[in-house]
């Protein structure tokens, strides 16, 4: 006949001995009392991230090792947390980030912001296309088309032409009278309603087609006095309310995912909308709008920024568009976007009726995987 006898200390003893076999057995297991969470009380930016370390201490307050921690967010729609303990901010408002272990668990409060300043790349980040250097180089056409791509390549000798100023795509050798290289787009009136000038001006493919992307570029709407083009000098109109059907405006970018086009579905696209008046969409037939106004900062020099997060899983509806102009978050919304990747960019794509003839440019692409 066997005994068992239990004795609580600051940890808990347990002897085992069996009377047939005269064998003792002993083994120590510490008991958590509490844990501590440092930072204790946090705030990050969307899209930021933040390690968290949690420590395991027993009733003597010695710090208990090796203990398993694991982590979980009240609200993943506004941060996450990984089972290392990496917050990331989603979206602006408080989570409760939980440190679990052995039954004991404690809590911080996480703060998100909205980012402040444009997202930059950090050193751990992974650069996919990056055209700041390579087209402040170039010297024709087919030099700077090379320049936003991913990968070296040939330039096309058709494009050799130094400072072509015909073309409807072109090179701008100096934008700004600073001497600023830029791609520069032309759009004509057309005769009748319907697209202007063809379709986009390059389909960068983006290494990869990642499911998380950072697009961010420099634009310019509106004739320079040096940069050649049509149109009135610091002249840009997007809406056209004489499109019978309202469905002027400028096709900023098409971000093409790694499906077929399905009419539409199977992209992301970046419109300055006009028509009924000029709005900014960021999704699938208008999905999410803000209140950005490019007609409004015409002559200036915008950054915007567009970040695309796919969805998880099919219809998991963790999927992420954020964008960002001149530093400030226009767009933010967490949803539906379907779980595929971003293939490749059609930059810049197209004008449905513009209103008169008119030149814009575009410069400082760079296309970023954040790790």
């Amino acid at each position: 006949m066997g005994r068992l006898v239990v004795r609580m200390m600051e940890s808990a003893l347990i002897v085992v001995s069996a009377v047939c076999c005269s064998i003792a057995d002993t083994a120590s297991v510490s008991v958590v009392a509490s844990i501590q969470i440092t930072p204790a009380v946090a705030s990050i930016e969307i899209g930021s991230t933040l390690q968290l370390s949690a420590t395991p201490y027993d009733a003597k307050g010695k710090a208990l090792s090796g203990t398993a921690i694991s982590w979980s967010s009240s609200d993943p729609n506004t941060a996450t947390v990984s089972a290392q303990g990496i917050v990331q901010g989603m979206m602006a408002g408080v989570a409760v980030v939980s440190a679990s272990a052995a039954g004991m668990t404690e809590t911080v409060s996480m703060t998100v912001t909205p980012q402040t300043g444009d997202p930059r790349p950090d050193a751990s980040d992974l650069i996919l296309i990056d055209s700041r250097t390579r087209l402040q180089q170039a010297t024709t056409r087919g030099e700077a088309e090379c320049a936003i791509r991913a990968s070296p390549c040939t330039p096309n000798p058709a494009l050799n032409t130094p400072g072509l100023d015909t073309a409807h795509f072109a090179l701008s050798l100096n934008m700004d009278g600073n001497g600023t290289r830029a791609l520069r787009v032309t759009w004509k009136k057309p005769a009748t309603f319907g697209d202007c000038c063809g379709g986009g001006y390059q389909q960068p493919v983006i290494p990869g087609a990642p499911k998380e992307v950072y697009i961010q570029w420099k634009h310019r709407l509106g004739r320079t006095s040096t940069g050649g083009g049509i149109g009135a000098l610091n002249s840009f109109a997007i809406n056209n309310p004489l499109d019978p059907v309202g469905n002027a405006g400028r096709k900023v970018m098409l971000l093409l995912r790694d499906v077929p086009d399905m009419g539409g579905s199977g992209r992301i696209d970046y419109l300055y909308q006009g028509g009924t008046g000029v709005q900014v969409t960021l999704g699938f037939k208008g999905l999410n709008k803000g209140p950005f106004q490019p007609d409004q900062m015409v002559g200036q020099t915008i950054i915007q920024t567009i970040y695309a997060k796919a969805e998880s899983s099919a219809d998991s509806n963790d999927g992420v568009l954020r964008l960002w102009v001149n530093g400030q978050l226009v767009l933010d919304h967490i949803g539906d976007f379907d779980p595929w990747g971003i293939h490749r960019i059609q930059f810049p794509s197209t004008y449905r009726s513009p209103a008169q003839d008119q030149t814009e440019y575009l410069w400082d692409l760079i296309v970023w995987q954040p790790k």
